[in-house]
Protein backbone atom coordinates (compact mmCIF):
# COMPACT_ATOMS: atom_id res chain seq x y z
CA UNK A 1 0.00 0.00 0.00
CA UNK A 2 1.64 3.34 -0.62
CA UNK A 3 2.22 5.44 2.14
CA UNK A 4 0.54 8.67 1.23
CA UNK A 5 2.55 10.94 3.50
CA UNK A 6 6.11 9.48 1.96
CA UNK A 7 8.32 12.50 0.70
CA UNK A 8 10.66 11.50 -2.01
CA UNK A 9 14.14 13.61 -2.43
CA UNK A 10 16.14 12.82 -6.09
CA UNK A 11 19.50 13.82 -6.60
CA UNK A 12 19.57 14.31 -10.11
CA UNK A 13 22.76 15.04 -11.95
CA UNK A 14 23.08 17.01 -15.27
CA UNK A 15 26.08 16.09 -16.19
CA UNK A 16 29.40 18.57 -17.27
CA UNK A 17 27.49 21.33 -18.62
CA UNK A 18 26.06 20.81 -22.09
CA UNK A 19 22.49 20.81 -22.02
CA UNK A 20 22.62 18.26 -24.58
CA UNK A 21 23.84 16.03 -21.85
CA UNK A 22 20.76 15.64 -19.61
CA UNK A 23 19.22 12.55 -19.36
CA UNK A 24 15.67 11.54 -20.20
CA UNK A 25 14.89 11.14 -16.59
CA UNK A 26 16.45 13.74 -15.63
CA UNK A 27 14.09 16.06 -17.87
CA UNK A 28 11.18 13.98 -16.59
CA UNK A 29 11.78 13.90 -12.58
CA UNK A 30 12.65 17.90 -12.91
CA UNK A 31 8.93 18.47 -15.10
CA UNK A 32 7.11 16.00 -12.28
CA UNK A 33 8.46 17.29 -8.91
CA UNK A 34 6.36 19.98 -6.92
CA UNK A 35 9.90 21.34 -5.41
CA UNK A 36 13.02 21.90 -7.38
CA UNK A 37 16.01 22.23 -4.73
CA UNK A 38 19.05 24.46 -6.58
CA UNK A 39 22.54 24.97 -5.30
CA UNK A 40 24.31 28.04 -4.99
CA UNK A 41 27.49 28.95 -3.89
CA UNK A 42 26.77 33.07 -2.52
CA UNK A 43 24.23 33.26 0.36
CA UNK A 44 20.87 35.14 -0.87
CA UNK A 45 21.96 34.16 -4.63
CA UNK A 46 20.09 33.02 -7.34
CA UNK A 47 22.79 32.22 -9.74
CA UNK A 48 23.15 28.62 -10.61
CA UNK A 49 25.26 27.11 -13.50
CA UNK A 50 23.07 23.86 -12.85
CA UNK A 51 19.71 26.12 -13.16
CA UNK A 52 21.16 27.42 -16.74
CA UNK A 53 21.69 24.07 -17.79
CA UNK A 54 18.64 22.97 -17.32
CA UNK A 55 16.15 26.37 -17.96
CA UNK A 56 16.80 25.97 -21.83
CA UNK A 57 15.23 22.64 -22.29
CA UNK A 58 12.50 22.35 -19.20
CA UNK A 59 9.87 25.53 -18.53
CA UNK A 60 10.55 26.37 -14.86
CA UNK A 61 7.81 29.40 -15.21
CA UNK A 62 5.36 28.03 -12.56
CA UNK A 63 8.17 25.41 -11.20
CA UNK A 64 8.40 25.99 -6.97
CA UNK A 65 12.48 26.79 -6.98
CA UNK A 66 14.18 26.95 -3.45
CA UNK A 67 17.73 27.77 -3.41
CA UNK A 68 19.96 26.19 -1.31
CA UNK A 69 23.48 28.22 -0.18
CA UNK A 70 26.64 25.55 0.38
CA UNK A 71 29.74 27.38 1.62
CA UNK A 72 32.83 26.24 0.39
CA UNK A 73 34.15 24.87 3.29
CA UNK A 74 36.92 21.86 3.69
CA UNK A 75 37.43 18.88 5.58
CA UNK A 76 34.93 15.96 6.07
CA UNK A 77 33.07 16.66 9.14
CA UNK A 78 33.18 20.88 8.38
CA UNK A 79 31.23 20.31 5.42
CA UNK A 80 28.90 18.39 6.57
CA UNK A 81 28.38 20.86 9.60
CA UNK A 82 27.81 23.37 6.70
CA UNK A 83 25.29 21.65 5.05
CA UNK A 84 22.58 21.98 8.01
CA UNK A 85 21.11 25.21 6.90
CA UNK A 86 20.60 23.03 3.78
CA UNK A 87 18.96 20.68 5.17
CA UNK A 88 16.63 22.32 7.22
CA UNK A 89 15.38 24.28 4.21
CA UNK A 90 15.08 20.84 2.46
CA UNK A 91 12.84 19.35 5.63
CA UNK A 92 10.71 22.69 6.08
CA UNK A 93 9.90 23.20 2.68
CA UNK A 94 8.83 19.59 1.14
CA UNK A 95 6.00 18.16 2.16
CA UNK A 96 4.31 15.21 2.80
CA UNK A 97 3.36 13.72 -0.05
CA UNK A 98 5.65 15.48 -2.15
CA UNK A 99 8.28 14.72 -4.34
CA UNK A 100 11.83 17.22 -4.50
CA UNK A 101 14.58 17.19 -6.74
CA UNK A 102 18.10 18.04 -6.09
CA UNK A 103 20.05 19.26 -9.01
CA UNK A 104 23.64 18.90 -9.48
CA UNK A 105 26.05 19.31 -11.85
CA UNK A 106 28.13 16.25 -13.25
CA UNK A 107 27.17 12.80 -11.79
CA UNK A 108 25.18 12.94 -8.49
CA UNK A 109 27.12 9.82 -7.07
CA UNK A 110 30.71 11.14 -7.66
CA UNK A 111 32.09 13.87 -4.88
CA UNK A 112 28.85 15.35 -5.73
CA UNK A 113 27.47 17.91 -2.90
CA UNK A 114 24.88 15.78 -3.16
CA UNK A 115 26.57 13.04 -1.44
CA UNK A 116 26.80 15.27 1.54
CA UNK A 117 23.37 16.22 1.52
CA UNK A 118 22.45 12.72 1.41
CA UNK A 119 24.40 11.83 4.72
CA UNK A 120 23.42 14.97 6.77
CA UNK A 121 19.24 13.91 5.51
CA UNK A 122 19.67 10.31 6.32
CA UNK A 123 17.15 9.40 9.42
CA UNK A 124 15.12 12.46 8.53
CA UNK A 125 11.98 10.50 7.08
CA UNK A 126 12.62 11.25 3.45
CA UNK A 127 12.69 8.84 0.48
CA UNK A 128 16.11 9.94 -1.22
CA UNK A 129 16.81 8.38 -4.54
CA UNK A 130 19.87 8.46 -6.49
CA UNK A 131 19.87 9.41 -10.77
CA UNK A 132 22.99 9.40 -12.19
CA UNK A 133 24.24 12.22 -14.74
CA UNK A 134 27.02 12.26 -17.23
CA UNK A 135 30.30 12.57 -14.88
CA UNK A 136 32.45 15.69 -15.00
CA UNK A 137 35.38 12.51 -15.68
CA UNK A 138 33.59 11.36 -18.72
CA UNK A 139 33.24 15.05 -19.92
CA UNK A 140 36.87 15.52 -19.61
CA UNK A 141 38.16 12.67 -21.06
CA UNK A 142 35.82 13.43 -24.01
CA UNK A 143 37.10 16.87 -24.15
CA UNK A 144 40.49 15.88 -24.32
CA UNK A 145 39.54 13.18 -27.40
CA UNK A 146 41.24 10.45 -25.67
CA UNK A 147 40.02 6.88 -23.80
CA UNK A 148 40.27 7.10 -19.95
CA UNK A 149 41.69 3.76 -20.18
CA UNK A 150 42.29 1.26 -22.08
CA UNK A 151 42.18 -2.49 -22.60
CA UNK A 152 43.36 -3.66 -18.55
CA UNK A 153 44.79 -0.59 -17.66
CA UNK A 154 43.65 0.66 -14.23
CA UNK A 155 41.69 3.76 -13.43
CA UNK A 156 41.86 5.84 -10.12
CA UNK A 157 39.59 9.06 -9.10
CA UNK A 158 40.85 11.27 -6.55
CA UNK A 159 39.96 14.31 -5.81
CA UNK A 160 42.81 16.91 -5.75
CA UNK A 161 42.49 17.77 -2.05
CA UNK A 162 44.69 14.12 -1.43
CA UNK A 163 48.24 14.77 0.23
CA UNK A 164 50.56 14.49 -3.06
CA UNK A 165 52.04 11.89 -1.40
CA UNK A 166 48.49 9.16 -2.02
CA UNK A 167 48.59 11.02 -5.15
CA UNK A 168 51.57 9.51 -6.22
CA UNK A 169 51.52 6.44 -4.59
CA UNK A 170 48.38 6.28 -6.85
CA UNK A 171 50.10 7.32 -10.09
CA UNK A 172 52.75 4.37 -9.34
CA UNK A 173 50.40 1.81 -9.68
CA UNK A 174 47.34 3.17 -11.98
CA UNK A 175 47.84 3.98 -15.44
CA UNK A 176 45.21 7.04 -15.31
CA UNK A 177 44.16 8.98 -12.39
CA UNK A 178 41.69 11.58 -12.75
CA UNK A 179 42.03 14.62 -10.12
CA UNK A 180 38.72 16.47 -9.52
CA UNK A 181 38.56 20.09 -7.95
CA UNK A 182 41.71 20.87 -9.00
CA UNK A 183 41.78 24.65 -9.40
CA UNK A 184 43.28 25.20 -6.62
CA UNK A 185 46.12 22.75 -6.09
CA UNK A 186 47.71 23.02 -9.61
CA UNK A 187 51.06 24.37 -8.70
CA UNK A 188 51.63 20.66 -6.74
CA UNK A 189 50.43 18.95 -9.33
CA UNK A 190 52.47 20.40 -11.90
CA UNK A 191 55.25 20.08 -9.48
CA UNK A 192 54.27 16.06 -8.64
CA UNK A 193 53.53 15.52 -12.46
CA UNK A 194 57.12 17.07 -13.80
CA UNK A 195 58.59 14.66 -11.44
CA UNK A 196 57.57 11.55 -12.31
CA UNK A 197 57.96 12.69 -16.30
CA UNK A 198 53.82 12.66 -17.42
CA UNK A 199 53.88 16.71 -18.37
CA UNK A 200 53.29 15.91 -22.01
CA UNK A 201 50.68 13.13 -21.65
CA UNK A 202 48.57 14.57 -18.96
CA UNK A 203 46.15 17.98 -18.53
CA UNK A 204 43.49 20.06 -17.61
CA UNK A 205 39.95 20.77 -19.00
CA UNK A 206 38.70 23.52 -17.72
CA UNK A 207 34.22 23.83 -18.07
CA UNK A 208 34.32 20.20 -20.40
CA UNK A 209 31.06 20.34 -22.91
CA UNK A 210 30.63 23.62 -22.23
CA UNK A 211 30.77 26.87 -24.68
CA UNK A 212 33.86 28.12 -22.64
CA UNK A 213 35.76 24.58 -22.67
CA UNK A 214 39.50 24.82 -22.62
CA UNK A 215 41.48 22.03 -22.87
CA UNK A 216 45.49 22.44 -21.86
CA UNK A 217 48.27 19.85 -21.80
CA UNK A 218 50.07 20.69 -18.76
CA UNK A 219 53.43 20.69 -20.00
CA UNK A 220 51.97 24.38 -21.40
CA UNK A 221 50.91 25.33 -18.23
CA UNK A 222 53.41 27.91 -16.03
CA UNK A 223 53.31 27.51 -12.35
CA UNK A 224 51.03 29.98 -10.35
CA UNK A 225 48.12 29.45 -13.23
CA UNK A 226 44.47 29.21 -11.28
CA UNK A 227 41.97 27.79 -13.53
CA UNK A 228 38.17 28.29 -13.15
CA UNK A 229 36.94 25.85 -10.31
CA UNK A 230 34.94 23.14 -12.38
CA UNK A 231 38.57 22.16 -13.94
CA UNK A 232 39.36 18.25 -13.57
CA UNK A 233 43.13 17.21 -14.25
CA UNK A 234 43.48 13.91 -15.65
CA UNK A 235 47.43 12.20 -15.42
CA UNK A 236 48.05 9.33 -17.99
CA UNK A 237 51.53 7.44 -18.09
CA UNK A 238 50.80 7.61 -22.08
CA UNK A 239 48.35 9.14 -24.41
Amino acid sequence: MKNEKQRNLYFVGLGPGDPELLTVKSIRLIKECDVLFVPVRKKNSTESMALNIISDSIDLKNKRIVFLHFPMVKGAQNILDAMEPAAQSVQEQLKENESGVFITLGCSTIYSTAGNLFLVLCEKGISMHFVPGVSSVSGTAAASGTPLVYSEEKLAILPATYSMDQIESCLDVFETVVLMKAHSSMDMILELVAKKGFLKSSFVVEKASTNEEKVRFLSDISAGYRPHYMSTVIIKKNI
